[in-house]
């Protein structure tokens, strides 16, 4: 439970992909076509009803990093310290997974990532066989999610 009068963002399905989304909206991208833009509505009308079914229970919903890149990690004689939290926030613990394979999640190596996140992850806290499902939707949700940022930046760079 939280100290009182903490506060952080929430990172549900709502505040990261859609017209409420903290990091803008990916339906006004000018560079989607309206038939990409409406692959993305499908899908994440998807992920979202899915994600609401997963439900926001105390096992898999509270408080997480948020920005658990490899930038974010850093090793000293062998110990992994975390740093950055100003994006921690209240979401789906997988969402951190998401988080990690955050613009390499074309890689082929992305599996065997995830395969061993999870290894990792049920060293110290359980995750049912069930939840496992739920990982590649948290995946989209992120990619989704970066999605408006993604666009601004190569706009900048002229790399669009």
């Amino acid at each position: 439970m939280p100290p009182a009068g903490f506060a952080r963002p929430t990172w549900d399905a709502a505040s990261l992909v859609g017209k409420d989304a903290h990091w803008g909206d990916y339906a006004e991208l000018a560079a989607l076509a309206p038939e990409q833009r409406a692959l993305m509505d499908r899908a994440a009308a998807i992920v979202f009803r899915r994600l609401d079914r997963f439900g926001k229970g105390p096992d898999r919903f509270g408080l997480t990093h948020g920005d658990l890149m490899p930038d974010n990690v850093l090793v000293h004689r062998g110990t992994p310290s975390v740093i950055d939290f100003d994006d921690s926030g209240f979401s789906w613990f997988l969402y951190d997974l998401g988080t990690a394979v955050s613009f390499i999640e074309h890689y082929p190596q992305v599996p065997d990532m995830v395969d061993s996140w999870v290894r990792g992850y049920r060293q110290v806290r359980d995750l049912p066989a069930a939840d496992e499902h739920e990982i590649w939707r948290s995946l989209y949700t992120r990619m989704a999610m970066l999605l408006p940022g993604r666009a601004a930046d190569e706009v900048r760079t002229g790399s669009a």
